[in-house]
């Protein structure tokens, strides 16, 4: 009784905790899209962006406040290894995934995406890093956003751009953000549904 009783105090409200999972390869703009989707600017990042391949090579945990916890990971195995569970212990449950891709279709991605949805109460797909057909015609991102879609299979997907958050970037270049208010909207309808809407918002 007393071990329980100990175990009671300890675990967390599940109703007033709110855990994020942002999971997508190396270089897919995870960053970028965390402190998009929290609605930063280049001065008030929550976490590190650069332009050299794989700032984010590890598992990150950022707690913003008492109530919510980002985890910014760059592939499952990395959540399977023996540090990061040590790491992810004190979470109780990944109420959030969102998996974030970029470019062509990859169906190789699909094992990890399914398992993904295996952990979380909700999966989101983003295609990040858009503005690479800005160039093309737009006939061409829509072929790619099918891909991806049915090649995860998935009903909705997410196209995002996350550009601008380098701390490198020239002064005269504006932010480039598109995507993540409907990524950020139908995410709060979950948590809102979920009874978690206050937890989200104090931190936007």
């Amino acid at each position: 009784a007393d071990a329980a009783r100990r175990y009671d105090e300890k675990a967390p409200d599940l109703s007033k905790s709110l855990v994020i999972a942002f999971v997508g390869k190396v270089s897919s703009g995870k960053s970028s899209l965390i402190n998009a989707f929290l609605r930063r600017d280049r001065s008030t990042t929550v976490t590190e962006v650069g332009a050299r391949s794989g700032v984010t090579t590890e598992l990150k945990v950022l707690k913003l406040d008492e109530h919510v916890t980002i985890v910014d990971s760059p592939g499952l195995s990395d959540l399977k290894e023996e540090n990061s569970r040590r790491t992810l212990e004190r979470i109780a449950q990944i109420d959030v995934g969102i998996f974030v891709v970029t470019g062509s279709a990859d169906t190789s991605q699909k094992a990890d995406f399914d398992h993904l949805r295996t952990l979380c109460a909700k999966i989101f797909l983003v295609l990040n890093k858009v503005d690479e057909w800005d160039d093309l015609e737009e006939s061409e991102l829509h072929g790619v956003v099918e891909q991806w879609r049915v090649g995860l299979g998935v009903e909705t997907l997410y196209p995002t751009c996350t550009k601008g958050f380098n701390p490198r970037t020239r002064a005269d270049q504006g932010m480039d953000i598109r995507g993540v208010d409907k990524l950020r909207d139908d995410v709060e309808n979950f948590v809102q549904a979920e009874g978690k809407a206050l937890v989200l918002t104090r931190v936007m």
